[in-house]
């Protein structure tokens, strides 16, 4: 096919017999085309040439944006900054520069790099080493990556000399949140030389720290102002409405210059809403379906695309979708190889691998899921297929902006699919035209006492607390009641006259303070999913792979004997489950069609640990549950008409779990009105327990992807003889006892 513009593309796709009217015109809009605004720095920002020389020879960067010159030059007047523009409008070069130049001018200096992601620290960990490389006086610098992929201390001296090596050489140090708040800080006197010389700590991604993780991340970053003062804070965010607000939140620095008007050029963008289930005539095919056909089409167009998908499961599908389809076309059967499925669960190698061929151009089109909205370099990309309306308007531009590079212009093709939210999206014209609005929430970070608290532990042992001295500034960031909160968690040292962690809290308070939603999997959690090279089930069999790792609350509902388990579009049998060894064993199996488990799923409550009593003789227990699901079959579904074509009963071992959960009893008196007014029991009390996760998710604020409740089914081979009671449980469990959304719904609770 002849080179098509995305103006003609876009025509072109509407007389594709896969067509049927499912664009939405009136909400389908094409931004235009913005020239490049450019701009040179300020006579006392001026930098070594031989800066200039690698952005040259590296990038290709002949001048600035407007942005990234006035960026710069504040950050070279030593203000703190936030940025906040596009994707792909060049923010990277805003540290990048001052930080060459940093190290030209002070050796000793040290830059600190924020990432939310270990992904991204790597991609950027190549970026910069490919500037330091071109800069002759640069090249002994050191330039390196700390965080959970790096070996552990704790391991062999080998690995101990290279984390060591790291803390004493490297001059730029790339991390995340996490490691610096686990190790980094509480390692105070090994790391003592690395803070006296820190100049600069630039924070990547700002908009991701928001909510509870916000709140975590400010704590964190007060933490650091405490051991060390000397530095400059530069942050990046994507588009929101107050990033000089947010910044100030999570830095409690007053004076920060805020940068947002972008002067970085952009091509057209075709934004273009589809709906999978508008009828035209006929009857459209699935969300799936439709994706398959799309994609497809712009590799016919010789086109280079991400396709964004909600879940791993659908992310697995629709690659598998597109591969199949490219299968039935004699001239597109050739690029099968070069769509690739990316997401969380791979290992750190096969992402590398696939990141490293998209930014090559091996491969033309990836399947992902969000982990790939981030700014993860992966070459220039003519198109976005988003599969599901996102929940937020960042989220959207966010997946939209990754393609359409420079004057390139671009394609966004946001599909909505059967699902409530999706539909609602589409309902009228007015929530249709709502779609591609730019009206962006604002950032904020939540203020709980519970995360004050644990941070205060940490910092008492990172150095002890002077209330009426050095630390009153700090404490009063905790929180508002500040002294009050120190005496009462810490304990008075009186040979220093400060106030110190106590033992509860040692040998390592960070080691009990898990700023992520939910708890870092470990050995004892995790399940590995192991290909075996021939059909035997035989656990000794020789030619054994680890294909993927995963927690046990995704386990109870992907590892299934008899099923389908789906890895990098390919398909693998699920031969053998072993509870014991936390094992499920796969042989590769060429077919057509994937499954969905048939289970039932019991939550039993078995230590209660805090309760309300919001209404007389209703009780509202926050405690331990076990989770056990039990497959007893699964249905084959064709994976391109999404039909079931069989029904299996097989089981499969039972599976287990324990995390947080709340519950209500049930009295008996209410199951027998309930039966003498001809309800269902089981019903009545499906429908009560989904309406009370809604409420829980509406009160907390909490994701409802977080929360789940028992599912009574038809696939419930007898009725179960348990006490009748409503039960929502945290599908993973909560880092923090004191942290997790349902003991937060207990204190609600008793203020409703």
């Amino acid at each position: 096919m002849a080179e098509l513009s995305m103006e003609d593309i876009v025509v072109e796709l509407q007389r594709q017999s896969f067509y049927c009217g499912q664009i939405i015109e009136a909400a389908s809009i094409v931004e235009p085309a913005v020239e490049a605004q450019y701009a040179s720095l300020l006579e006392h920002s001026k930098v070594d040439s031989s800066i200039w020389t690698a952005l040259r020879e590296a990038r290709g960067i002949e001048q600035l944006y407007s942005h990234q010159a006035q960026a710069i030059d504040y950050i070279m007047q030593g203000h703190d900054i936030v940025v906040s523009t596009a994707t792909a409008s060049g923010k990277s070069v805003i540290y990048q520069l001052p930080i060459l130049d940093l190290l030209l001018r002070d050796p000793q200096a040290r830059i600190l790099i924020i990432y939310p992601t270990k992904a991204l620290a790597q991609d950027q960990l190549a970026s910069l080493n490919e500037l330091i490389l071109q800069i002759p006086a640069l090249r002994h610098v050191l330039v390196s990556t700390l965080d959970g992929d790096t070996p552990s201390a704790l391991n062999s001296a080998q690995d101990r000399n290279q984390r060591t090596a790291i803390r004493q050489s490297a001059s730029v140090i790339l991390t995340n949140p996490d490691t610096l708040h686990v190790a980094m800080l509480p390692g105070v006197a090994r790391w003592q030389t690395f803070w006296a010389c820190l100049r600069m700590v630039v924070i990547d991604e700002l908009h991701i720290y928001q909510g509870r993780l916000g709140q975590h991340v400010a704590h964190i970053l007060s933490r650091l102002q405490r051991l060390s003062t000397q530095f400059q804070f530069v942050a990046c965010s994507a588009t929101t409405s107050n990033p000089q607000a947010h910044m100030q939140q999570l830095t409690h620095r007053p004076d920060i210059k805020v940068i947002s008007t972008d002067g970085s050029p952009r091509g057209a963008r075709h934004l273009v809403l589809w709906d999978s289930l508008l009828k035209a005539g006929k009857l459209s095919t699935s969300a799936f379906s439709d994706t398959a056909y799309i994609a497809g089409y712009l590799l016919r167009c010789n086109k280079r695309a991400i396709v964004f998908c909600k879940t791993r499961q659908a992310c697995e599908l629709v690659q598998r979708e597109i591969t199949d389809y490219l299968s039935t076309s004699a001239d597109l059967r050739s690029l099968r190889s070069q769509v690739m499925s990316y997401r969380g669960g791979y290992a750190p190698r096969e992402r590398r691998e696939i990141e490293a061929a998209m930014f090559s151009g091996r491969t033309r089109m990836v399947v992902a899921t969000s982990a790939l909205e981030l700014g993860i370099d992966v070459g220039s990309l003519d198109a976005v297929i988003v599969v599901g309306i996102p929940i937020t308007t960042a989220s959207l531009w966010q997946q939209a902006g990754r393609a359409g590079r420079r004057s390139q212009t671009a394609l966004a093709l946001v599909i909505a699919t059967s699902a409530p939210v999706d539909r609602h999206a589409v309902a009228s014209a007015e929530n249709s035209q709502a779609v591609f609005d730019r009206c962006f929430a604002p950032a904020e970070i939540t203020t709980d006492l519970a995360i004050a608290t644990a941070h205060l532990q940490c910092a008492a042992f990172e150095r002890p607390i002077n209330v009426e001295g050095v630390d009153s500034g700090f404490i009063n960031e905790i929180c508002d009641s500040s002294e009050e909160l120190v005496r009462n968690v810490l304990t008075w040292d009186a040979a220093t006259l400060r106030w110190a962690c106590p033992m509860s809290y040692k040998p390592w308070p960070a080691a009990k303070v898990f700023i992520r939603s939910t708890r870092p999997t470990n050995e004892d959690d995790c399940w590995q999913v192991v290909t075996i090279s021939n059909s035997s089930s035989n656990q000794k069999s020789v030619g054994r792979r680890v294909l993927e790792e995963m927690e046990a609350a995704r386990a109870l509902f992907a590892l299934y004997e008899g099923g389908i388990f789906l890895h990098r579009g390919q398909t693998y049998s699920i031969d053998l489950v072993d509870p014991d060894t936390r094992t499920a064993l796969v042989t590769h199996a060429n077919v057509s069609w994937h499954t969905a488990k048939r289970d039932y799923t019991d939550i039993v409550p078995a230590l209660a640990l805090a309760s309300a009593q919001p209404w007389p003789h209703v009780q509202y227990i926050y405690g331990d549950v076990e989770i056990a699901t039990t497959g007893i079959g699964y249905r084959r579904i064709d994976s391109r008409t999404r039909k079931v074509v069989e029904t299996v009963d097989r089981a499969s071992p039972r599976l287990s779990t324990k995390s947080r959960g709340v519950w209500i009893d049930i009295p008996a008196d209410v199951a027998r009105k309930l039966v003498q007014s001809d309800y269902s029991v089981e019903a009545s009390i499906h429908g009560a327990q989904h309406a009370l996760l809604a409420a829980i998710c509406s009160v907390i604020g909490c994701a409802p992807t977080l929360l789940s409740t028992e599912c009574i089914g038809q696939e419930m081979p007898h009725r179960r003889s348990k006490p009748l009671c409503l039960v929502v449980f945290e599908l993973s469990p909560v880092a923090n006892t004191e942290d997790g959304p349902l003991l937060r719904s207990v204190a609600r609770s008793r203020d409703i």
